[in-house]
């Protein structure tokens, strides 16, 4: 669990059990996951999307509509009486709009039976909801009424979370959709015109894909395969995605590139050998994860062994 993680690291830096030093051993933790996150397609941090193209174009593929404006109030609508007293946790940034000072802000919302708010609890930027299981659908909305986010009643975390797109699959058909540069597409088609039966997809902006040949007269049902973000942790309960035996190496790493600096800046890892230190450690957790054990069973496999389906 989370208090695992941010416990440990806080007795590694001689902390004491003040909010602040709470504070920092957290920032430090959720940090230092995504840092091992981005350097290696975990298998646990698969994700997929699907989304049904109808026409050559973009499709957004993030799950929390962004705010547009600096700050706004955000409220949960639930679609079931009997999920009243249930709470969705709210993670993200606000931005005072007189100061223009900059926090990372963790808010819940109370469910009732009709629109509940956060408290005026303001928000710029939404990260991820965090929610239990429901009997209904919850819906997110901004002040204007505009929903911002649909949860299901199994989702019990949503958040804009694509870190890489790893392959597209029309499953309609069971071909795959081949990744493509769309300027050499419209390079070759000025009118954006099909040039082919192959289908094609290109990345955009954020985490938007832009699919190409795409007929007027087929359908289509396509499949995005992803690695994710890690979740970002809040409760002292929450559980990340990495396995319990990653437990001390994310202490320690988070420790020695981030705590131990904070700790006596006379120790603090020069720039130049801060990447290094970061690649050794991480190559090494990546090391203990794929050569020799079959953590499933704990039975040890040999070297260069490799499991088939």
């Amino acid at each position: 669990m989370y208090i695992e993680l941010w416990s440990g690291l806080r007795d590694l830096m001689h902390e004491n059990q003040s909010s602040q030093s709470k504070s920092r051993a957290q920032q430090f933790i959720n940090w230092s996951l995504k840092d091992v996150a981005s350097e290696f397609a975990w298998p646990f941090l698969r994700g997929t999307k699907s989304f049904t193209p109808t026409a050559n174009g973009t499709y957004d593929l993030n799950n929390i509509e962004q705010l547009t404006g600096l700050s706004a109030n955000i409220y949960a609508i639930p679609s079931a009486a009997g999920d009243a007293g249930a709470t969705v946790y709210i993670n993200g940034k606000y931005i005072n709009t007189t100061t223009s000072a900059y926090n990372v802000v963790n808010s819940s919302i109370v469910l009732s039976a009709g629109v509940s708010a956060s408290a005026s609890q303001q928000f710029s930027h939404i990260d991820s909801f965090l929610k239990p299981v429901t009997s209904g659908v919850i819906t997110l909305t901004n002040g204007s009424g505009n929903v911002i986010c649909t949860l299901g009643a199994s989702d019990t975390y949503i958040a804009n979370d694509i870190r890489k797109i790893s392959a597209v699959v029309d499953t309609n058909s069971g071909s795959q959709v081949i990744p493509f540069d769309y300027n050499m597409f419209v390079k070759a088609n000025p009118g954006t015109t099909n040039s082919s039966s192959q289908l094609a997809w290109d990345l955009d902006y954020g985490s938007q894909i832009r699919v190409m040949n795409i007929s007027p007269t087929s359908t289509y049902a396509f499949n995005v395969l992803y690695q994710r973000d890690p979740k970002y942790l809040v409760n002292d309960y929450d559980r990340t995605e990495f396995p319990t035996y990653f437990y001390q190496d994310i202490i320690d790493y988070a420790y020695k590139v981030y705590g131990k600096g904070y700790e006596d800046e006379a120790t603090v890892t020069p720039d130049g050998n801060l990447y290094q230190l970061k690649q050794v450690l991480i190559a090494e957790m990546i090391r203990k994860y794929t050569s020799g054990g079959d953590r499933k069973s704990q039975r040890i496999l040999p070297r260069g062994h490799k499991r088939t389906i």
